[in-house]
């Protein structure tokens, strides 16, 4: 083996290394998820040396929507504390159960949560799903609506188009 400056090694030598599994991790997509109501798969579970997930979808109201959103608590995973009241006074439990997670170790899977199997019943509000494992907890807000929204920003002001997810055909007037 020759170094950068030239140099030789006169004896080669053997070195054991042992590399660590990773630690156990769970996470979800991202700030918030708009479930189309027609084809919808599942929402991605992200984990690394899992083997089951706990799992609990709450429904908010439209009352508890307003509360959310002037606590500005929308923008991404609710934390702790925001868990914490949608699961003992904001929210109504809707589902509760667990998931097997398989895959090679180390290595991150995505696992589709069939939110359509716990989710018989669509009402109104819009939704968390709250993942445990016993190390990690994560949450997502879910939003269960047929209704994509675009906005454009112009000269005259700002318009806004509402079509369905499920036929891309315009909605409204």
């Amino acid at each position: 083996l020759i170094s950068a400056a030239g140099a030789v090694l006169t004896k080669g030598d053997t070195v054991e290394l042992t590399v660590q599994d990773r630690a156990p991790a769970l996470r979800l997509p991202g700030t918030a998820y708009v479930l189309p109501v027609v084809g919808a798969r599942g929402v991605g579970i992200t984990t690394v040396n899992v083997e089951t997930v706990n799992l609990e979808l709450y429904r908010v109201d439209d009352r508890g929507l307003v509360n959310q959103i002037n606590q500005n608590r929308l923008r991404g995973d609710p934390g702790w504390y925001g868990r914490e009241q949608i699961e003992n006074r904001q929210g109504e439990r809707v589902w509760t159960g667990s998931m097997e997670v398989s895959g090679p170790r180390n290595r991150e899977v995505t696992t589709l949560f069939p939110i359509d199997d716990a989710l018989k019943r669509r009402a109104p509000g819009i939704y968390m799903l709250s993942a445990r494992t016993a190390n990690a907890t994560a949450s997502q807000w879910i939003v269960a609506s047929d209704i994509g929204l675009t906005t454009f920003n112009g000269r005259k002001g700002m318009s806004v188009a509402a079509r369905s997810l499920a036929s891309a055909r315009p909605l409204g007037d």
